[in-house]
């Protein structure tokens, strides 16, 4: 089980525009530490535009950050759900599926034990 840490910003939707979501896992015994930071890019012109999820292993100190076309970026407009091609989050669970020559993650899902603020 991994614990998480949300941060969820408001911002204005006309473009430039830019809103991302901090995912903070950490394992039960503490031994393995993951951010997440899925989030969306509008630029002023529709070509600049794009999602992105990148993941940073504080065991290894290293990171990973996959693009993804804007048109793969979905969210719900009544609950907090955001799918960036294969991979979903949302207030309960994490499912990363990611392969980029840098890491290779599969349909892995991280359930949260319980939310926190700190």
């Amino acid at each position: 089980m991994f614990c998480i840490q949300i941060i969820i910003m408001a911002s204005p939707r006309s473009p430039p525009f830019f809103e991302g979501w901090y995912f903070k896992l950490v394992s039960a015994d503490e031994r393995h530490r993951f951010a997440i930071i899925p989030g969306v890019y509008l630029g002023r012109d529709v070509g600049s535009s794009h999602s992105f999820v990148p993941v940073f292993n504080s065991n290894t100190n290293k990171a990973t950050f996959r693009h993804y076309p804007l048109e793969d970026f979905k969210a719900s407009p009544d609950a907090f759900k955001v799918m960036i091609g294969p991979n979903y989050f949302s207030s309960s669970h994490v499912k990363l599926t990611i392969d980029d020559g840098l890491a290779q993650v599969n349909g892995v899902e991280f359930p949260y034990e319980k939310y926190t603020d700190s």
